[in-house]
């Protein structure tokens, strides 16, 4: 999850991760065809209301439980005050 106050921001949260260098490493193999656009559209990527919407979406398809796993943010990057971690602010 990549939560912020616009879906750019946390969009560029996600850019800015370990995770998104984990995930481009991956563009020739397991992601293969799945470019940014389609990644932040399919996971719980962007504002309160959007992910509380893919959620629901999730929900309605019969999904009954998710498995969060966290990442820091790199050095360059600031937490959200949500997030509740040492590095927010």
């Amino acid at each position: 999850m990549c939560l912020a106050d616009t879906t750019q921001e946390a969009r560029e949260r996600l850019e800015q991760s370990t995770f998104d260098l984990f995930r481009r490493s991956l563009k020739e193999t397991m992601m293969k065809g799945v470019d940014l656009d389609k990644y932040v559209a399919d996971n719980l990527i962007g504002t309160p209301e959007e992910i509380c919407a893919k959620v629901a979406s999730f929900e309605e398809s019969g999904l009954d439980g998710f498995s969060q796993r966290c990442s820091s943010p790199t050095p360059s990057t600031k937490c959200s005050s949500r997030c509740g971690c040492s590095r927010a602010t």
